[in-house]
């Protein structure tokens, strides 16, 4: 009997041997994320998921978060460190596509399963009246196009009752507004909706584009803060009139350093004029003549001893040009 078993044990090890009741290897990256999920955080998309349940041959590292703006062509990534990442390069109304994978030494495992998400854009009710100028009374059936300009682009349409009289919800932002009616067209742009609002429109003269709204804040349009506004207005100020009050300061010392300028050139005049004069070069005909007539006072000034004197050395002088000129 103990033969029989033996001999059917060794029947089974040789058919299937011990290697076939292993498991085969395992991947050595990581499996996919699960319960891939998207949220609103303020302006913003947040968004949360599961570790895979088999990490691979090592600790999962990191994860890689991919988006796109339509399924399967999700191209843009970002890398989180936990199980959790803020998509802050969002668009209010736009949607958006996401993925995650996990990564470890081995290197990125699958991509989990694909979801997508909106963020609702606060719509707002704008109503009001559309007149005609001339007679102050509703035109009926005009047609009020508002042209959404930032992005999701898009466009939101209606019509005036019987008294001119319109209604409509329209998503946050700024619009291009087009009114037609009776021939005539009106157009406004940049008119920027962030609230219920009335709206009164009029049409001016036939074939003109005509303000539709009237005075509208150039801090709405641009979309800049009061409060930066006036912050920046403030610094210019300050800027001015720091300027202004320094400015006699700075003419005092232009002046000061002109009058240096001057000054020195008036020196280096002298100079110049004094050695062309002891080496007789570039003396004006005016300059001579005074310095003739110098020369001649100071010799009628002088005593006739000096006179002798002078007379006897210029004979002197004369002779020994004579007696060189001899020699020569």
């Amino acid at each position: 009997m103990v033969a029989i078993i033996s001999a059917c044990f060794l029947m089974i090890l040789l058919v299937n041997p011990v290697d076939s009741f292993q498991e085969p290897p395992a991947d050595p990256e990581p499996g996919a994320p699960t319960n891939l999920q998207a949220s609103v955080s303020g302006d913003n998309i947040y968004l949360t998921w599961a570790p895979p349940s088999y990490s691979g041959d090592s600790a999962i590292t990191s994860y890689i978060l991919y988006r796109g703006e339509s399924s399967g062509a999700l191209d843009y990534s970002r890398e989180a460190f936990t199980t959790s990442f803020e998509d802050m390069e969002v668009d209010p109304g736009a949607t958006y596509y996401y993925q995650v994978s996990a990564r470890n030494d081995q290197g990125e495992g699958e991509r989990s399963n694909e979801i997508s998400f909106t963020i609702e854009v606060p719509k707002w009710t704008v109503s009001g009246r559309v007149t005609d100028p001339d007679s102050d009374e509703g035109v009926s059936d005009a047609h009020l196009v508002f042209y959404k300009q930032d992005p999701p682009q898009d466009q939101f349409d209606t019509r005036t009752d019987g008294s001119g009289q319109y209604s409509i919800e329209l998503p946050e932002g700024n619009y291009e507004v087009r009114i037609e009616a009776e021939d005539r067209e009106t157009i406004e742009e940049y008119t920027y909706i962030s609230g219920p609002q009335t709206k009164d429109f009029s049409f001016e003269e036939e074939g003109d584009f005509g303000d539709l709204f009237g005075d509208i804040n150039i801090t709405d349009i641009l979309g800049i803060n009061e409060d930066e506004v006036e912050k920046w207005a403030m610094r210019a100020a300050v800027a001015v009139g720091t300027f202004i009050c320094a400015l006699p300061f700075l003419l005092f010392l232009i002046t000061i350093y002109l009058s240096l300028i001057l000054m020195r050139l008036g020196k280096i005049r002298k100079e110049l004029r004094a050695r062309n004069e002891k080496d007789g070069l570039f003396i004006s005909k005016r300059r001579k003549k005074k310095l003739e007539k110098k020369e001649k006072k100071e010799k009628e000034e002088k005593p006739p001893e000096e006179k002798e004197v002078a007379e006897v050395e210029v004979k002197k002088a004369k002779k020994k040009e004579q007696e060189k000129d001899e020699k020569s």
